[in-house]
């Protein structure tokens, strides 16, 4: 009997994830449309707030007293400095428009690559661009690794007519940071890592955060770009 009610959450649980991965899917419907130039529109879904992943682990394991004695004194030497630039590198990131930047771009890049005029308003546009940020922020892992700025989107085409969803595809970007982009000198190769990120104030970092965001946006931008003039070739 207990086999038995175990099984029934299981089998639904693979359901759920086999419905989530087909949601997930790529679609490609472009060759089923035809449009001489083609008005469009592009939607932002409200997006997340930014994410921060930090670097320190203050957590008490009553388990293995010893092994927690060694991590957090180790860790409370940096834990002050870290927290605050934790706190500078959170209101950074809340600073620069990741949103903003990346769906500019991407909705610049798809008129492109479609060969449309961009409108303001949904019901004036034959085709509506639509961008889904799932996911972004920074990520800096230990205070010796270098530190990203991730971003996780889905976008997708549909016929505002008929409602049809026309194309739909899923564009992950990991950029790694540079002494550079925060303006600093560095060599070629250089990671840009957690304890450099603490030595700088909270204008370098929105400086740094915004030439990030600008990469990663022109990225999504430029595979999007490449998937529609590879799917609608025959334009």
């Amino acid at each position: 009997m207990n086999r038995t009610r175990s099984a029934v959450p299981a089998a639904l649980l693979a359901i759920a994830a086999v419905a989530l991965l087909a949601s997930c899917a790529t679609v490609n419907r472009l060759d089923q449309i035809r449009f001489d130039d083609p008005l469009l529109a592009a939607v932002l879904q409200p997006p997340p707030p930014p994410s921060l992943d930090t670097w320190y682990d203050l957590s008490i394991n009553t388990e293995d007293p010893i092994g927690t004695v060694l991590r957090v004194g180790s860790s409370i030497v940096k834990a002050a400095e870290a927290r605050k630039a934790a706190e500078r590198m959170h209101e950074a990131l809340s600073e620069v428009d990741v949103p903003g930047v990346v769906f500019e771009e991407s909705s610049l890049r798809g008129a492109r690559a479609l060969g449309a005029e961009r409108v303001d308003d949904v019901r004036d546009a034959d085709l509506v661009l639509e961008i889904e940020i799932e996911d972004y922020g920074i990520d800096a892992p230990s205070w010796g690794s270098a530190v990203s700025l991730e971003i996780q989107t889905t976008v997708r085409l549909y016929e505002r007519r008929s409602h049809d969803l026309v194309w739909r595809r899923h564009v992950g970007v990991t950029q790694r940071a540079s002494p550079e982009v925060f303006g600093l000198p560095g060599a070629a190769e250089t990671i840009f890592t957690a304890a450099m990120l603490a030595s700088l104030s909270t204008e370098e970092m929105v400086r740094g955060f915004s030439g990030l965001a600008k990469y990663a946006a022109r990225v999504i931008g430029e595979t999007l770009e490449r998937d529609l003039w590879k799917a609608g070739a025959r334009w």
